[in-house]
């Protein structure tokens, strides 16, 4: 669902700077990921969004993946940890091998038809030696959490990758098309991919734009996120750019001091009513919001995968209508519409 809340002139002061970007505390994750709704943002940001707040461990966080350990083995059973990686699979060409994957991967449509490994974000190391398979494929942020040490004394090697830019995304396509033995087709779609994003960098906006995940604590898109990333593809300015944390959880004045143009709010886990409500507190009486707010709850924006360029254009489209005059005669919406 899309919508799009207007309202009357933004701040002009850039105060961005003044913002610390603390990441959100153990227990406000814990929050927010009892709180969302969506496969996608369950599966792909609160486990960042904890890391941001816990800390990292396993996978070095200095390394891009870990490519040179796992090649050249000639896999044939492949299960996937993540909704991203499973579709990276299949535009590299290897989907074929694919034998399991998790819960929240619901694209493209032919992978509903395989097992789903259980235990959810925490995949239950059973249920993955039940698929037999011979390689995992894991984000990094999760691969700390496999019992890689089992796994390799069952025969099973883990592949594990960061996908945090659009660059990211497509060193990983090139990889899974090496470890699928499929490199032909894995070299198409990257070189696909690369000249989208790189036509996309024609068009940009000065609007700065803050991107919101969730409402309790408001944890918003800061720099090195994805929800960064796909501002940067869109063509915009992120209201958080320099901030210190991935994922900061900010206040009403903070919010304020980033003076935004627009809002994207990808959390719909409360209802239009009090989405209205939430967002009102942000207008001094008697003054219409110092920004407008556009909803996207389209999960594709949040998973760092194959369909980026197209979450980037949707993203732009709704962000230009947002920014555009209303026509003569129109009242601006003042909730979803």
């Amino acid at each position: 669902m899309i919508g799009s809340c207007h309202a009357g002139p933004c701040h002009s002061t850039d105060s961005t700077s003044r913002i610390s970007g603390a990441a959100p505390s153990v227990g406000a994750s814990a929050r927010l990921l009892g709180s969302v709704g969506t496969s996608a943002l369950f599966a792909l940001l609160v486990p960042p969004l904890c890391l941001s707040a816990c800390g990292r461990g396993g996978a070095p966080s200095s390394a891009a993946s870990n490519i040179a350990d796992v090649q050249g083995r000639g896999y044939k059973r492949m299960v996937s940890l993540a909704p991203n990686l499973t579709e990276m699979v299949f535009d590299a060409g290897g989907g074929g091998l694919l034998v399991a994957r998790t819960q929240f991967c619901d694209h493209p449509p032919e992978v509903l038809s395989l097992p789903v490994v259980s235990g959810g974000v925490n995949p239950d190391l059973e249920s993955i030696l039940e698929f037999k398979p011979d390689l995992v494929l894991s984000l990094q942020f999760s691969a700390a959490a496999l019992p890689v040490e089992k796994l390799r004394d069952a025969g099973i090697s883990v592949y594990w990758t960061r996908v945090e830019t659009a660059q990211d995304v497509i060193r990983t396509v090139r990889e899974l098309g090496e470890l699928a033995g499929t490199t032909g087709a894995a070299e198409e779609k990257a070189l696909a991919l690369e000249k989208e994003v790189e036509h996309l960098a024609k068009w940009s906006s000065d609007a700065k734009v803050l991107m919101v995940h969730g409402h309790r604590p408001i944890v918003c898109a800061g720099e090195g996120s994805w929800g960064n990333e796909m501002l940067k593809l869109a063509g915009f300015r992120n209201a958080l750019a320099g901030s210190s944390a991935r994922y900061p959880a900010l206040d009403m004045e903070q919010i304020l001091d980033a003076a935004p143009r627009l809002v994207v709010d990808t959390d719909f886990t409360d209802s239009g009513n009090d989405l209205d409500t939430f967002w009102g507190q942000f207008a001094a009486p008697g003054s219409p919001r110092p920004f407008d707010v556009v909803f996207i709850s389209d999960s594709i924006l949040l998973r760092p995968g194959p369909r980026m360029v197209h979450a980037a254009l949707l993203l732009r489209e709704r962000l230009r209508e947002a920014l555009a005059p209303p026509e003569a005669g129109m009242r601006p919406a003042s909730g979803r519409r």
